[in-house]
């Protein structure tokens, strides 16, 4: 490849990748304006509303369990220890 080709296909990519380089985005649409009312009447004296309360089968249970806490404090049965330390201390 020539010379001369060379440098006119590197002005070529520099040219085509500057052009992206510099591109503008789009402008954002302007913002529709849609106006709803305030008071929405729905007439249901010339319809048929047919409807039907479903419900689950069975029983509810309101009678619960109470919650079981287990105390976070370990009781200590005997005092061995420090009956043993006083009666040394009495000596």
């Amino acid at each position: 490849m020539s010379q001369l080709a060379r440098t006119l296909a590197l002005a070529a990519l520099a040219a085509l990748t500057s052009a992206v380089a510099f591109a503008q985005a789009e402008d954002p649409p302007p913002p529709r304006n849609v106006r709803h009312a305030e008071v929405t009447y729905v007439d249901f004296v010339t319809q048929d509303v047919t409807a039907s309360v479903e419900r689950p089968e069975g029983d509810m249970i309101v009678e619960r369990k109470p919650a079981v806490f287990h105390s976070m404090i370990p009781l200590r049965r005997d005092f061995n220890e420090e009956m043993d330390a006083s009666v040394t201390a009495v000596r």
